[in-house]
């Protein structure tokens, strides 16, 4: 309070990152870990724990191969549902955000400044996604960079949770007729002789003083017709930091509110 009967209101950016942030670490370290472990656990029946009172039968018993499959797809089927809602919910921390910047100098009251709050909540929550994310995108410093890629989260997160993971007509882009998937990634590589010589798990580097170089650039996945959205853990965890680089992007292109306080409690 630097002055009297004058209210100061701190907007930080760090409100619209970090749920975004916490969501899509814990969705990584779960989906991540438990599908290595169903790559090296025994599928050949039901898991069983001693602690168990009895054992659940039934008529359409599947191999090891069908319980892998299924596994697999429900837990991409919930990953994914959490890193939407996260980037749903940053998109709406974006749209508080800014809504209370560009309202600023109209709000001189603690009254004023709930009801602004309540209405811009229930604005955001009430949008579908596109209308949101443009609505925030028209009040960002410049336009988003990843705009594209965040639609096609959405997109993977609708075929894999409405549809089993099977691309049907309504999931794939009218013009290719395949599903995308388009996330920032991370390229490492080393020049030589002018050439970048990319680095991927198992490269072999020939010079002991070769300096690794690295380069953000959007990684694509296309899947056709009839064909299952899955991945592994490498794959869910390199999605998992193409969620974070589209939220810092995001993050980083937030207007800032000038110095202001807003004014008078009564």
């Amino acid at each position: 309070m630097d002055h009297p009967g004058r209210l100061v209101v701190t907007l930080n950016t760090l409100g619209v990152l970090a749920p975004a942030h916490r969501a899509i670490r814990d969705t990584v370290d779960v989906v991540t870990f438990c599908l290595n472990a169903i790559e090296r656990g025994d599928l050949s029946d039901w898991p069983q724990a001693e602690m168990m009172r009895f054992v659940l039968r039934f008529p359409d018993e599947i191999s090891a191969e069908q319980r892998k499959a299924a596994y697999t797809h429900w837990l991409l089927s919930k990953g994914f549902q959490e890193l939407a809602r996260a980037l749903r919910q940053m998109l709406e921390e974006a749209f508080f955000y800014n809504g209370m910047v560009a309202h600023a100098d109209q709000i001189h009251t603690w009254v004023e400044l709930q009801a602004e709050q309540q209405e811009l909540r229930e604005a955001a929550s009430k949008m579908q996604f596109p209308e949101l994310l443009d609505a925030v995108n028209k009040r960002l410093t410049t336009p988003l960079h990843y705009e594209r890629e965040l639609s096609s989260v959405q997109l993977a997160r609708n075929c894999l949770e409405h549809r089993d993971g099977i691309v049907q007509e309504r999931d794939v882009d009218p013009a290719t007729c395949v599903l995308h998937l388009r996330l920032p990634g991370m390229r490492l590589f080393y020049e030589d002789g002018g050439q970048q010589i990319e680095v991927g798990p198992g490269s072999q580097v020939g010079e002991k003083d070769v300096e690794l170089k690295s380069q953000v650039v959007v990684m694509e996945r296309e899947f056709k017709l009839g064909e299952r959205v899955t991945f592994r853990a490498d794959e869910f965890h390199d999605i998992g930091f193409g969620c974070w680089v589209i939220a810092d992007d995001l993050v980083n292109r937030l207007p800032q509110l000038p110095e202001s306080g807003l004014a008078d409690e009564n």
